[in-house]
């Protein structure tokens, strides 16, 4: 099963968390392993269309981010504040595989521009 926490750095035993600025946020273990992939079959022109549909990818996933924070603070500013178990399984779920994408789509990108331009 995944961990929560895999996108984090670990955190201590006394369950305290390390400082935002000294956590990678571009890290996660399917991450580390995207990055692994040998990407020498691709064509340049592939390389290229690769790294131009993480790009894309990114751009789409911050955007939901977005739109999911905004939609919040229109709740909270209406005083919606009910939401059924449900809903806040769903949008944490969600949020949580946002945040795990973005470090893979990050690294396989990087590694598509740098593998075109060797």
């Amino acid at each position: 099963m995944a961990d929560a926490n895999s996108n984090t750095a670990a955190h201590s035993a006394d369950h305290t968390f390390p400082h935002l600025a000294d956590t990678d946020v571009l890290y996660s273990d399917m991450a580390h392993t995207m990055s692994a992939i040998n990407l020498d079959a691709l064509t340049s022109e592939e390389t290229l269309e690769l790294a131009s549909h993480c790009e894309e990818s990114i751009a789409g996933l911050c955007h939901a981010l977005r739109f999911i924070g905004k939609s919040f603070i229109t709740f909270a500013e209406h005083n919606v504040v009910d939401f059924s178990q449900e809903t806040l399984c769903q949008a944490g779920h969600g949020i949580a595989v946002i945040s795990s994408l973005i470090p893979v789509l990050h690294r396989l990108e990087r590694k598509a521009d740098s593998s075109n331009q060797a």
